[in-house]
């Protein structure tokens, strides 16, 4: 379904588009559920040995309550605040429901969103934040929150924009779930990471440019005492298995999280957001919009490795993808024939090595003939030379 024949739908039309992001996202929930696992199952080991110490029952008692554990939190139910009455003032750090000036700049763009993609306000609810963060977050529990900056700053087409993107949150993210009990399951070693992080930051408060080198050898600290661990208690086998599941855990997870957000990007150009998002994001993110093709080898390096960390596209991409979505893709004919596996095969393989030689080339840091050119020769013009008179005393 394209962006025109959305705007103009009835309800129908909307299940049907929203059923078809839901189809969309399963293979990106498996995805996620495949790549998960790694770091919960090294801490359920750990967790087995430790109940092992202590008696024969506790060695599976324990992992046990531990997964029933992060069973719980995930499906228990996320208790609301109350809603705003006359005279009432709610908790400063909870969510709350908009004030009548504030509902009155939100709505147009709330309900603009809400009926174009065919959603009744029943599902979903729109809460306002006092506290800093960012301008737009969709709850697991069915709820958009929004701060009271995004009230104040932003105009009702970027509103639009943004409240369209977290509606494509809630509608086709893939595998938030899984990746929400991943984090719980993943919490015991990841609490030592944060312990040894903080105590760092105490040490190093009255030496502010020691704080970086302190947390970065405290981190490395801490994983080389699980690796030991690991070593000690199960041998060599799972000590290595340890940085290379957690790495490969962190890229598959922020790969799928990245799609969440090109998603949800998407989305908010169908429901008519699209300008208004652009426009937002080329107003907070100008200064990072720097052509790569102009920055040096080690930098391009630097920031590929970024965005690999990262679970946000980098600015420029999704700017360009929001382009090309609002376009429709007009350069791209619609009969164009996909090649086949061997062919996608031989350049999954072959694309890297070219980038590679290509860098090799072109890089000045690589070659150090490249980025030069020859002058050409040109001869220089005779200018015939003055002579000095001395004076003669």
């Amino acid at each position: 379904m394209n962006v025109h024949s959305l705007r103009t739908a009835d309800a129908t039309a909307g299940a049907v588009y929203r059923s078809e992001l839901r189809r969309q996202a399963w293979p990106w929930s498996i995805g996620m559920l495949l790549v998960s696992w790694p770091i919960p199952m090294l801490t359920g080991l750990l967790l087995y040995r430790l109940g092992d110490l202590l008696a024969t029952w506790a060695a599976f008692a324990v992992p046990a309550s531990w997964l029933a554990y992060g069973l719980v939190l995930l499906l228990l139910p996320t208790p609301l605040p109350d809603p705003i009455g006359p005279g009432l003032r709610p908790h400063p750090e909870l969510p709350r429901r908009p004030t009548a000036a504030e509902a009155e700049t939100l709505d147009p763009a709330w309900r603009a969103v809400t009926r174009t993609i065919g959603l009744a306000e029943g599902p979903f609810s729109l809460w306002v934040r006092d506290t800093p963060g960012p301008m737009g977050v969709a709850h697991p529990a069915g709820f958009v929150i929004v701060s009271t900056r995004a009230v104040h700053e932003l105009s009702t087409a970027e509103l639009r924009g943004v409240l369209g993107h977290e509606i494509g949150h809630r509608v086709g993210d893939g595998g938030g779930a899984c990746y929400r009990l991943s984090w719980l399951y993943s919490g015991l070693l990841r609490m030592w990471f944060g312990v040894a992080a903080s105590g760092a930051s105490w040490l190093t408060r009255r030496w502010p440019r020691l704080q970086i080198a302190a947390a970065a050898i405290t981190q490395l600290g801490v994983l080389t005492g699980l690796v030991a661990l690991l070593h000690l208690l199960f041998g060599t086998a799972a000590a290595v298995m340890l940085p290379v599941a957690a790495a490969a855990q962190m890229g598959g997870q922020r790969a799928v999280l990245r799609r969440n957000q090109y998603n949800a990007d998407r989305v908010s150009v169908d429901l008519g957001g699209g300008p208004g998002l652009r426009s937002y994001l080329l107003r907070t993110t100008r200064s990072t919009l720097y052509p790569r093709r102009y920055l040096p080898l080690r930098n391009r390096m630097v920031l590929r490795c970024l965005e690999v960390c990262s679970t946000d596209p980098w600015p420029d991409r999704r700017i360009a993808a929001l382009g090309v979505r609002m376009l429709g893709n007009p350069s791209r004919p619609p009969d164009l024939p996909r090649p086949g596996w061997l062919a996608r095969l031989v350049h999954a393989v072959l694309a890297p090595l070219g980038r590679l030689l290509y860098w090799s080339i072109t890089a000045p840091t690589l070659n150090p003939f490249a980025g030069r050119r020859i002058p050409d020769f040109e001869p220089r013009p005779y200018r015939r030379r003055r002579r000095r008179h001395r004076s003669r005393s």
